[in-house]
C-alpha cells in the first residue's frame, strides 16, 4: 500500500477518531486496520477506476470486519467520494450497492418464501446514472459515493449505446453499466489492467472524444420514475408498441419499459428460485467461451415491484435483490520468463511466459505483465510463483506473487530494446524504442496499415514473410507487388495470389480521416482523424496548417497537433510514393468549418446510422462514406435515423422494423451520401 494512504490528513483524522472510539487490543487494532485497506481499495476501485486486488479478495476484506465490528459504519458505505478535481451531481435517489453471496444456500436463506424472480448478468464495469428530462440527454454521472458522483455529461455523449433522446418524452432517470468488450480491450490491455478500469478510465479522459475512440457499451438495469409518470409513459408505449402489455407491477416489465425507450437492458430471464443454479451455471460458464463482456455474477431480482417496496433497503442495498458471485477464474503457476514485445508505436510491454496451467478450460502459458511499474509493483522475477487470473478470452494477468524463487526483486526492466538493442526511454508508464527503424516496429505499422484500409488478404503471417524477402519495408511497397511476388510462398498459388493482387489495387482510393488512421501518426485515432479531415478537407491542408489552427478543431490537444505536424512531414516523401503509384486520397466534400450541431454542408449531417449484415464492402468503408459526410455510426437503438442492413442482417433488422427505424441498402446509403459506386472499386 503507498505511504501517501497512512498519510492523508482526511483519513488520519477519521482514523483518531476510531481509535479514540475503541479499545487499543490486537481486535481492535485489526479493525482499524481493515478499515484503512477497504477506504483505500474503495478509493482506488471507485474513484480512479483501478484495482490492486481481486473482488474475492476485497470480499474477504469487509466479510473480517463484518465479523469483528458487525456494527462498523464503513459497511454501510457505498462507494467512494468523487475525485476533488472533477464536477459533481447529486443524486436525487441515492445509488445503492448490491448484497453479496457466494453459495446458493445463501440465495435461498436471503429469497425466504419468494419464488419469482428476474435475473441479469452482473457486468463489471462503471455504474452510472443518466438524466432525461421529456425525453432529451441531460447529464450523466458516476455512482460515487451514491450520494454525489462525478459529472461525466460529455463524455457519456460519446457512447453509441446511450440514446441522445428517447423514444417518449419521459422525464426519468437510467441507470446502467458502461462497460468495454473484450475484443476492443485487446487494444488496450497495455494501459490498463482489466476491461472495467479500461471503461472507467475511458468515460473519466479530459476530451470526451476519446471517449468516443474507445468504442465503450452501454446496458441499463434500473428506471427511476415518478409514480404518476410512470404511468404516463407506460399507457403511452403500450398504445404504441404491439406486443407491449404494460409492466403489471413486474420487474420484468421494467426492463421492457427500459428497452423500449431505448435504453437497451442486459439479457433478462425470469426464474423461479430451483432453477437459479441452472442460470447460474450457465452464465459461469458463458463468461470464459461465449459472452464478449466482463460479468462477475449474476443480479437476481425479486419480480413482484409491490413486494420490492415492502422488502424495502438498508442504508447501503436493496433488499429484494442480490449479487450471486463468481468464483474467481485463478491458479497458481511459475514464472519461466519475461520477454517484451515491441508495438508499431515502439512501445515495450512485457509478458510472462509460465509453466502451462489449465485455467477456465483453456491452457496458459503467457500472461500480460502491461508495463514496467507493474513488474516493479509486483515485484515479480523469473522463478516466481504467481496466481494468475483469466477474464473470458483476454490474456491473463498475474495478481501477485505468491511464493519467491532464487532470484531477489523484481525482474530487471531493460534499457535497450530487445529487438533492435536501439535505447529505451520511459514515457509515462511505458518504455519506448528510440529506434524508428526497429524490425519489430516497422513489422506492427505495416500490419496496421493493412488491417486499417482493409487490405483484408494481406495477413500478418504474409506481410512478415514479404518483409524477411525485402518486399515490403514501407506501406507504398504494398502497390508496387506483383502477382510473381507472392507465387514463392507456401500455400500461395495463382488463384490466391491474383486475389491478393487484385485487392490491393481496389483499395487505392481511400478516405481522407483513414488514410491519416493508416499512416499510424501517434496518438491519432479514427475520431480525430475525422474531426481533422472535415476542418481542412485535404491532406496537403492538413500538412499546411499551423499548430494553433490544429489546436483550434474541438478535441485535438497539443499533443495530437504537434503529433500530426511532425509525423506527417516525416512521412511525407511516403505519401507521395504511393500518389504516384495510384493511392487517391479522397476530398472530403463541405464547408471546411468545424462541424456542430447546425452544420448542414454535409449530406448526411444529424443523420445517426447503424450498420449490419453482409455487405459488398467491409463494414469500415461505409462508416467511412457516413462519418466524412457528417453522420454518426451508432450502436442499434430506438433514436437511431437509418439501419443500412445487408444480407444476414438478423436481430438488428428485426428491432429497427419494430421500434419504426427506416432501413436502407448501401447503395441507398451510397445516393444520399452524394456518392455513385463508379470509379469507387478500382
Amino acid at each position: 500500500m503507498p505511504k501517501d494512504v497512512k498519510s492523508s490528513k482526511k483519513q488520519g483524522r477519521l482514523f483518531d477518531f476510531v481509535r479514540a472510539s475503541k479499545g487499543n487490543g490486537p481486535e481492535d487494532a485489526r479493525i482499524r486496520e481493515l478499515e484503512e485497506l477497504i477506504r483505500y481499495h474503495n478509493d482506488l476501485y471507485y474513484a480512479k477506476g483501478t484495482t490492486e486486488i481481486t473482488d474475492e479478495e476485497y470480499d474477504r476484506l469487509r466479510d473480517e470486519l463484518e465479523g469483528l465490528d458487525p456494527e462498523n459504519p464503513l459497511l454501510g458505505e457505498v462507494g467512494a467520494a468523487p475525485r476533488e478535481e472533477a464536477g459533481k451531481i447529486e443524486h436525487p435517489v441515492e445509488l445503492l450497492s448490491l448484497d453479496k453471496t457466494h453459495s446458493y444456500e445463501d440465495v435461498v436463506k436471503w429469497a425466504k418464501d419468494v419464488d419469482d424472480f428476474v435475473v441479469q448478468p452482473k457486468l463489471d464495469g462503471l455504474a452510472v446514472s443518466i438524466y432525461y428530462e421529456k425525453g432529451h440527454y441531460r447529464y450523466a454521472a458516476t455512482r460515487g459515493d451514491g450520494r454525489i458522483g462525478e459529472d461525466i455529461t460529455e463524455n457519456v455523449r460519446y457512447i453509441g449505446d446511450v440514446p441522445e433522446r428517447l423514444r417518449a418524452d419521459a422525464t426519468c432517470h437510467i441507470r446502467g453499466e458502461i462497460f468495454m468488450r473484450r475484443s476492443v480491450f485487446e487494444a488496450f490491455a497495455g494501459e490498463f489492467s482489466n476491461p472495467r478500469n479500461a471503461a472507467a478510465g475511458s468515460v473519466k479522459q479530459k476530451d470526451p472524444r476519446v471517449t468516443g475512440e474507445r468504442k465503450l457499451n452501454f446496458y441499463a438495469y434500473s428506471l427511476v420514475m415518478e409514480p404518476e409518470e410512470l404511468v404516463r409513459i407506460e399507457e403511452m408505449l403500450t398504445g404504441n408498441f404491439q406486443g407491449f402489455d404494460g409492466i403489471r407491477d413486474r420487474e420484468r416489465g421494467l426492463m421492457e419499459m427500459l428497452r423500449l425507450l431505448g435504453a437497451e437492458p442486459a439479457e433478462v430471464v425470469r426464474s423461479d428460485l430451483a432453477s437459479l443454479p441452472e442460470v447460474f451455471e450457465r452464465w459461469d460458464r458463458g463468461r470464459a467461451y461465449d459472452i464478449e463482456f466482463e460479468i462477475d455474477g449474476i443480479v437476481i431480482k425479486v419480480n413482484d415491484l409491490s413486494l420490492q417496496q415492502e422488502m424495502g433497503a438498508t442504508h447501503h442495498h436493496p433488499r429484494w435483490a442480490v449479487a450471486w458471485k463468481f468464483t474467481a477464474q485463478q491458479a497458481s503457476t511459475r514464472v519461466s520468463g519475461i520477454r517484451w514485445q515491441v508495438s508499431r508505436t515502439g512501445n515495450l510491454t512485457p509478458v510472462a511466459e509460465l509453466e502451462t496451467v489449465n485455467l477456465a478450460g483453456a491452457n496458459i502459458s503467457r500472461s500480460t505483465l502491461h508495463n514496467a511499474d507493474e513488474i516493479l509493483r509486483l515485484g515479480v522475477n523469473v522463478g516466481d510463483e504467481v496466481l494468475i487470473e483469466r477474464r473470458g478470452d483476454v490474456i491473463p494477468k498475474v495478481i501477485r506473487v505468491l511464493k519467491k524463487g532464487s532470484r531477489e526483486g523484481p525482474a530487471e526492466i531493460p534499457g535497450i530494446c530487445p529487438r533492435c538493442g536501439a535505447e529505451v526511454e520511459k514515457e509515462n508508464v511505458f518504455l519506448r524504442c528510440t529506434n524508428a527503424n526497429c524490425s519489430r516496429r516497422i513489422l506492427k505499422q505495416l500490419v496496421h496499415f493493412a488491417d486499417v484500409t482493409d487490405l483484408e488478404t494481406v495477413g500478418p503471417s504474409l506481410i512478415e514473410k514479404l518483409y524477411h524477402k525485402g518486399l515490403l519495408s514501407i506501406p507504398a511497397d504494398f502497390y508496387r507487388l506483383q502477382v510473381e511476388d507472392l507465387l514463392p510462398f507456401e500455400k500461395v498459388g495463382d488463384v490466391l495470389a491474383a486475389k491478393i493482387i487484385r485487392n490491393i489495387r481496389r483499395r487505392r482510393r481511400l478516405p481522407l480521416a483513414r488514410f491519416l488512421t493508416a499512416l499510424g501518426i501517434n496518438h491519432l485515432g479514427e475520431v480525430m482523424a475525422t474531426a481533422i479531415s472535415r476542418r481542412f478537407r485535404t491532406l496537403d491542408s492538413i500538412r499546411n496548417a499551423t499548430r494553433e489552427e490544429l489546436v483550434d478543431v474541438d478535441g485535438v490537444g497539443g499533443k495530437i497537433a504537434d503529433a500530426v505536424l511532425g509525423e506527417l512531414e516525416e512521412k511525407w516523401s511516403l505519401v507521395e510514393e504511393m500518389r504516384a503509384l495510384g493511392v487517391v486520397i479522397e476530398e472530403v466534400e463541405g464547408t471546411g468549418e468545424e462541424p456542430g450541431e447546425e452544420e448542414s454542408g454535409l449530406p448526411l449531417a444529424g443523420n445517426t446510422f447503424c450498420i449490419t449484415g453482409t455487405l459488398e464492402r467491409p463494414r469500415k468503408f461505409y462508416e467511412d462514406i457516413i462519418r466524412e459526410n457528417g453522420g454518426t455510426v451508432k450502436g442499434i437503438s430506438r433514436s437511431l435515423d437509418y439501419l443500412v442492413a445487408g444480407e444476414k442482417a438478423g436481430s438488428k433488422l428485426e428491432k429497427a422494423k419494430n421500434w419504426g427505424v427506416k432501413v436502407i441498402d448501401e447503395d441507398e446509403l451510397m445516393r444520399m451520401a452524394g456518392r455513385t459506386e463508379e470509379g469507387q472499386g478500382e
